[in-house]
């Protein structure tokens, strides 16, 4: 039985003006990015490869070659897949009071209303 013993890097971007997360796994010898949505242009994921390389995110010694090749050192493949996505804990608990607390304010304002109705009749 063989293991993998590829240690990974794992990077998440949001890129805000076109409303994609970006999750980049880096390998020893091959990176995987995963987008949340298909917004990206080729010429954009050549230029966030080239800002991914100059931050030091990806080795440097690899050279980013346009997309659809690979260069010896590094293969790149970018996946369409939201399937990582998940809504962290801490927000998911902020909404369910959020919205509790909304349903309780309804109510009682739905109670206030009806007892000026009957009051007023």
């Amino acid at each position: 039985m063989s293991t993998c013993t590829d240690s990974v890097a794992r990077y998440e971007f949001y890129l805000q003006r076109l409303d994609t997360l970006l999750l980049v796994e880096v390998f020893s010898h091959s990176a995987r990015i995963r987008s949340s949505r298909p917004t990206l242009s080729p010429v954009q994921q050549l230029a966030f490869l080239n800002h991914l390389v100059a931050e030091g995110f990806i080795p440097d010694e690899s050279s980013i070659l346009p997309l659809g090749s690979s260069s010896p050192d590094l293969v790149i493949q970018w996946i369409v897949d939201s399937s990582w996505v998940q809504v962290p804990p801490c927000v998911l608990r902020c909404s369910r009071l959020w919205v509790a607390g909304f349903w309780v304010l309804s109510l009682l304002g739905w109670a206030g209303l009806v007892a000026v109705v009957l009051q007023s009749s």
